[in-house]
């Protein structure tokens, strides 16, 4: 069976790549990209079926980005991924049709310093929690219309 394939948009190379890691055993992670424009063009080139947007990234922010990427054919969930625990967000995610509104202080809390070079690993358990919601939406919810928080 495929993984779900995914697009990360994060303007903060160090939160995406940890955003990347902590979904790469058990999603395709497709495309990393630092701005809203690359969200919404790597979204056009690569067909996701999921795509995490940052909700503020330079060139589009990520609700500007998440309105081209729900406009496309065949258009992938959307999760925003946000540092802000404001209501504002979660209603601009809720009318743009996304699938979830996540915390990236929930989302990265799990992770750890370990390994060789000092490579983020999540824990066990927060990484399943991330991926059981995740698997979630990109499984089971339409892709519009439903809003979670995590």
């Amino acid at each position: 069976m495929a993984r779900p394939r995914i697009v990360v948009a994060d303007d903060h190379h160090t939160t995406r790549e940890r955003i990347a890691s902590l979904l790469a055993s058990d999603f395709d992670v497709v495309s990393t990209v630092a701005d809203g424009q690359a969200a919404v063009e790597a979204a056009c080139a690569l067909s996701p079926d999921l795509v995490v947007l940052d909700t503020s990234m330079p060139r589009l922010n990520g609700l500007e980005a998440g309105a081209f990427i729900r406009d496309l054919p065949d258009p992938p969930r959307i999760v925003f991924a946000t540092a802000y625990d404001d209501a504002s967000i979660d209603s601009a995610a809720s009318a743009l049709g996304a699938s979830a509104v996540v915390r990236k202080r929930e989302m990265l809390t799990g992770l750890v310093r370990r390994g060789i070079g000092g490579q983020p690993v999540a824990s066990a358990h927060r990484r399943t929690q991330v991926l059981a919601s995740l698997w979630l939406f990109v499984g089971c919810l339409p892709r519009r219309g439903v809003q979670h928080n995590l």
